[in-house]
């Protein structure tokens, strides 16, 4: 055999060995050490540490695709500044892609802020120099949206229930199970949960926690049948440090969402992160500047604020009380629930109702221990390879044999 043939099958045995070990099992992933259990009071314990946060986020529309008119009015752009204890909540939000830049300029039209005081909801619109004060809980988005905790699965499905639920905690059921193998996202080692359905039209989950993150959720998949209707990805993780320990959250992320008005792409990241700061009374009351006209239901009055004289108040609301205080209820002690699993499937996922969807988010293909199948392929291929390498060089040393037998 010449010097250049067995130089060609070493390179191929080589090559062959390498994506074969990387392959089957030389180079495996780790396996997984801990149950759904587990990984739930994994991820309870390093949430109980935090009992309010002072959070700042935007989470910006990136794609849009269908012809839903639904698509064309959905806002681009979301800047959020929130601060949230339990039931009580500040938040201040725009729409401009400046952000609040310029709070008295042009962009003011496109912010708004909201609060709740554990008795009393106040809402101010800066645009229209307009402000009102409502008994209770009004403004139901503002209540519930708090992204970060979406983007965490802590988001609560019902929080007008007496005992709400999480999403991640809803998610694991008697039938939850893990994957005997870790797999390799963002960067991070995760336990893979399954929550399959014996039924094909309703919804089966997968997620992806990080253990060595408090369990934190790195990645969710959503299918409805077949059909991949909702992805979470988290691209980076951030922490900040508690009484309790760590405490991890995503800090960039993108959630991919279709269904029949079409496919959504958002991109989601926190700017500043603060918990367990120190509140009061008027943390969760909106702060109304001068000349702003407002309507005060709790206290049955309408009035601009910044007159001195209470003879310049428009007068009581017909029909209701002028009790003639300042437009707050005293303060209700509200219990503080911590996000560590205060929160059920989140909109539009009830496992007992199939989603209708039409179109689809293309899922990525892995095998059982989370690798591709190109993998496979190559490996396949170079065993291809390595049979004809072997053929041609069995068919030169048979010629180079013959040659010398003959006289």
């Amino acid at each position: 055999m010449s010097r250049n043939t067995l130089r060609f099958l070493h390179i191929i045995f080589g090559v062959v060995l390498i994506v074969a070990g990387s392959s089957f099992g030389i180079d495996s992933a780790p396996k997984a050490y801990l149950s759904p259990a587990e990984l739930l009071d994994l991820y309870e314990a390093m949430c109980s540490g935090v009992y309010n946060v002072d959070v700042s986020y935007t989470n910006n529309l990136e794609k849009a695709e269908g012809n839903s008119p639904m698509l064309q009015s959905l806002t681009r752009f979301d800047a959020t500044e929130r601060i949230e204890e339990g039931a009580k909540y500040h938040v201040r939000s725009t729409s401009s892609p400046e952000g609040f830049e310029g709070l008295d300029g042009p962009n003011e039209v496109s912010q708004h802020a909201c609060a709740f005081d554990g008795s009393a909801t106040s809402v101010y619109w800066p645009s229209l120099k307009a402000g009102s004060i409502e008994p209770g809980r009004t403004r139901r988005g503002e209540e519930i949206m708090n992204l970060l905790w979406v983007y965490m699965l802590l988001f609560k499905i019902d929080p007008y229930n007496d005992e709400p639920t999480t999403r991640i905690r809803n998610f694991f059921g008697a039938n939850s199970c893990v994957r005997p193998q870790l797999e390799h996202v963002s960067g991070e080692w995760c336990h893979v949960v399954d929550r399959p359905c014996a039924e094909i039209s309703r919804s089966r989950l997968t997620v992806w926690m990080a253990a060595d993150k408090g369990g934190l959720p790195i990645k969710f998949e959503r299918y409805g049948g077949e059909t991949c209707v909702e992805r979470i990805l988290i691209s980076k993780v951030g922490f900040i440090d508690t009484d309790t320990g760590k405490f991890w959250y995503p800090q960039e992320g993108t959630k991919e969402r279709r269904d029949r008005e079409g496919y959504r792409l958002y991109r989601f990241s926190v700017k500043s992160l603060r918990a367990n700061i120190e509140t009061g009374p008027d943390t969760f009351r909106v702060s109304f500047p001068p000349d702003t006209d407002i309507i005060d239901r709790v206290a049955g009055i309408y009035y601009t604020t910044g007159i001195a004289d209470e003879k310049k108040r428009y007068g009581a609301l017909e029909g209701e009380s002028n009790s003639g205080h300042s437009g707050y209820a005293p303060e209700a002690k509200v219990a503080v629930q911590p996000p560590s699993m205060a929160v059920v499937a989140g909109p539009n996922e009830s496992p007992s109702s199939p989603p209708a969807i039409q179109g689809y988010i293309q899922p990525a293909q892995t095998t059982s221990d989370g690798r591709g199948p190109s993998v496979r392929v190559l490996v396949i291929g170079l065993f291809v390879l390595l049979i004809v390498g072997l053929s041609v060089a069995a068919v030169l040393m048979f010629r180079k044999s013959a040659a010398k037998r003959t006289p």
